[in-house]
């Protein structure tokens, strides 16, 4: 651990602030599963029937399979959007929410996805349209995401966004800190 790591665990012990927020930013996290992202976002978003996911196809070998088969397993449909070039963001994002009436958008980390632009936009859009937004990268959470799911070491790791979670009046279930750990920002 860095000396300016343990200096700012100290600071925030010393103000009473949790130390699990500090612990957190730099615990290494990889990817979780489809299934366990979708089964922990059903776990948070009960009413959870349709999920529109953002994607460079090309980039995710076998995704149309994966999620068909995840969509017998969860018993949610997928519709999938493959973004090609940067205004397919602004355009697919709006149908999945208005013509296909998304309760959740799934974004993966694509080249076009991590633009910073591109992320505001998405944050933007899902908070005026209250939809649940899922990221792979816990940065979209703290510009505003609502959560993202990660493996940890022992347990999966959920990054939720506090206001997210007020504006989509949202509720942690008890028995998911037990099997998660969960980081608020």
């Amino acid at each position: 651990m860095s000396k300016k790591c343990l200096m700012f665990i100290v600071f925030c012990s010393v103000l009473g602030l949790q130390i699990v927020f500090a612990r957190n930013d730099i615990q290494e996290t990889k990817e979780a599963s489809f299934l366990q992202q979708i089964f922990i976002l059903k776990q948070l978003k009960p009413d959870l029937k349709k999920i529109g996911v953002l994607c460079q196809v090309k980039d995710h070998k076998d995704v149309e399979t994966k999620l068909g088969r995840l969509q017998k397993q969860a018993q949610v449909k997928f519709v999938l959007y493959d973004i090609k070039k940067l205004p397919d963001v602004a355009k697919h994002a709006k149908n999945a929410t208005t013509s296909k009436k998304v309760d959740a958008l799934w974004i993966f980390a694509d080249d076009i996805l991590l633009d910073s632009k591109t992320q505001s936009y998405l944050v933007k859009h899902s908070i005026q349209s209250k939809t649940f937004l899922l990221s792979v990268q816990p940065e979209l959470v703290k510009k505003g995401g609502t959560a993202c799911i990660r493996k940890g070491q022992s347990k999966p790791v959920i990054f939720l966004n506090q206001k997210a979670i007020n504006l989509m009046v949202l509720a942690i279930p008890p028995g998911l800190t037990e099997t998660a750990e969960v980081i608020i920002f």
